[in-house]
């Protein structure tokens, strides 16, 4: 299922990238989402493990 999204995305991403500066400030911003979501996870699942002191 992953794999399918993923391309759909960049076929989506693409049209969007070619409509200017508009769609690059878009696609930009959805990327920046995507990565500060991915952190946030990445940091509480680091402050949440039993390891972690």
């Amino acid at each position: 299922m992953l794999p399918v999204m993923c391309i759909c995305w960049a076929v989506y991403a693409e049209r969007y990238w070619q409509r200017g500066r508009w769609g690059k400030l878009l696609i930009v911003t959805v990327l920046l989402f995507s990565l500060a979501s991915a952190l946030d996870q990445w940091v509480l699942r680091i402050v949440t493990s039993p390891v972690a002191g």
